[in-house]
């Protein structure tokens, strides 16, 4: 479980109890986002000064506040990942808190993303249930085409609820990779087609708030699962496997979003930004 204290009193992170502000997510966010980016780079790259220049600055407001120290990498590396332990977690309650306010700036396409890159979680509703179970299935599918071996599991197992003169020939035939292969996308283009219908309207268009009751209902079983564990680990666990995952994509697809409004909010970055959709107009790259 992390931290409250944070790496120092310069660097702070977004206060989770606090309501939707948007110059505010988009700035704590994209501090964290430099962080995480700092953190990658510095254990690729140890010796790399630049980055631990960066990263004084962004803890300390100070671009040489580490290199003063006699041991400045794990001084830097031990803070930044109890900065960032604790920044994904207010991040994540900040969404929590503020969770219909990130999905009002979703759109339907940001619903079948969340939907299909999520952890889905059964809840005892039947039609949820059996849409969880069409989501895993895609997923699967996803998977196998990139792995011959779960391919055929993935054929394999979906033979065995065919007729038998079927079954038998794919024994007779299923060591051919070209009938093997064969089955696999149509068995595959079946589950899409039953997937595409079940996540759109009878207009043919995506169904953004089936979506995102979907979404809604898998996280209210999460969390009903995180209030009646009693062991504090097993608690902190679910919300750092179950739960957070959720909050965290969503902030990750919203953040582009409002950044860019932000910065068209500034009337120069707006005349900026006007000027250079006229140029596109004129077909000049820049």
């Amino acid at each position: 479980m992390p931290n409250d204290t944070l790496a120092s009193n310069y660097f702070t992170c977004i206060n989770p109890e606090e309501s939707y502000d948007r110059k505010t997510f988009v700035d704590k966010f994209g501090d964290l986002s430099d962080l995480e980016e700092y953190i990658e780079t510095m254990q690729k790259e140890p010796n790399n000064p630049s980055v631990l220049s960066d990263l004084s600055t962004l803890l300390h407001g100070d671009d040489q506040f580490y290199s003063e120290l006699t041991n400045p990498l794990s001084v830097a590396s031990g803070e930044a990942d109890r900065a960032y332990t604790y920044g994904i977690d207010a991040i994540a309650k900040y969404v929590k808190k503020n969770l219909n306010d990130f999905f009002g700036k979703t759109d339907e396409k940001d619903a079948l993303k969340l939907v299909s890159n999520l952890p889905l979680y059964k809840t005892g509703n039947e039609e949820h249930d059996k849409f969880v179970k069409l989501s895993d299935e895609i997923k699967e599918i996803s998977a196998a085409s990139q792995d011959a071996q779960k391919m055929q599991n993935y054929t394999v197992k979906q033979i065995k609820s065919l007729p038998e003169w079927l079954q038998e020939s794919f024994a007779y035939f299923g060591n051919r990779q070209d009938y093997a292969s064969a089955l696999f996308k149509e068995f595959a283009s079946h589950t899409q087609r039953k997937f595409n219908k079940a996540v759109s309207t009878e207009e043919r268009e995506i169904n953004k708030n089936k979506l995102e009751r979907i979404i809604k209902d898998s996280l209210r079983k999460a969390h009903e699962e995180q209030d009646k564990e009693p062991n504090k680990k097993d608690k902190y666990d679910i919300w750092k496997k179950a739960i957070r995952p959720y909050y965290l994509v969503l902030a990750k697809l919203v953040h582009p979003k409002e950044k860019k409004k932000e910065k068209l909010s500034n009337s120069f970055e707006r005349e900026r930004e006007e000027r250079k959709a006229e140029r596109r107009e004129l077909g000049m790259a820049a």
